[in-house]
């Protein structure tokens, strides 16, 4: 059965989020978090179930160069794709994203 991806109503702000944090040190920079992330989520779509479970029963989608991850749930029917997280930060505070 084929998944359905759904983004969480805040995923978008929690890029630009990123990105307005990486740009005060550099426009580059703050353009490569974005396609980062672009890469990161056209990986997860593709595969999914590559990561498995950790705290909560999520699953994480690392991003290349930055220290964030996607945050994501799967369900028999589609998966959600919760936020982009610093890895500092505690994903509990993501939970209530899950519904």
């Amino acid at each position: 059965m084929r998944r359905t991806p759904r983004y969480h109503p805040d995923f978008d702000a929690d890029v630009i989020g990123g990105a307005e944090w990486y740009a005060k040190n550099s426009h580059a920079l703050a353009l490569d978090f974005i396609q980062k992330v672009q890469d990161a989520t056209l990986a997860l779509l593709a595969d999914p179930e590559r990561r498995s479970a950790f705290e909560y029963g999520l699953r994480y989608w690392p991003l290349a160069r930055f220290p964030h991850v996607i945050l994501y749930d799967l369900t028999e029917a589609e998966f959600l794709l919760i936020g982009v997280y610093h890895t500092a930060q505690e994903p509990h505070q993501w939970l209530s994203r899950r519904g």
